[in-house]
Order: C-alpha cells, then sequence, then structure tokens
C-alpha cells in the first residue's frame, strides 16, 4: 500500500470513527461556468462535420439512393 492510499483509509476510517461526513458539494459558479463553455464549444464543433456534410448533399439523390 503506497502512502498515499494509507493516508486516504486512515482518513476514512478517522471519519467514520467521528461520525463525520461530506453533507455539501460546492462547485464555484466560475468552474461550472468554463465548464459549460467547454461543453457547447465541444459541441457545436463536433457537430459541424455532419452539418456541413448533409449541407453539400443532393437531396433528391440521397432519396432516389433508398
Amino acid at each position: 500500500m503506497n502512502h498515499q492510499a494509507a493516508g486516504l483509509s486512515a482518513d476514512l476510517a478517522y471519519s467514520l470513527k467521528q461520525r463525520q461526513s461530506v453533507t455539501d458539494i460546492v462547485i464555484p459558479p466560475s468552474t461550472l461556468f468554463v465548464f459549460l463553455l467547454i461543453a457547447v464549444l465541444l459541441g457545436l464543433t463536433g457537430a459541424s462535420w455532419p452539418a456541413r456534410w448533409a449541407a453539400r448533399l443532393d437531396v433528391l439523390s440521397a432519396i432516389a439512393a433508398d
């Protein structure tokens, strides 16, 4: 067992003994905004290639292929 795992298990044992636990998870609004912005940019980037490909597609030939 490495030192970090030993420390983590000791902290867990101590918190269980003291009946302490994490009750609130706090995410700073700036961090939330940054992750939201990254997700939007990745979504737009990922959708742009299929959208460009579909825009160049001839609709009548696509229907005729079915």
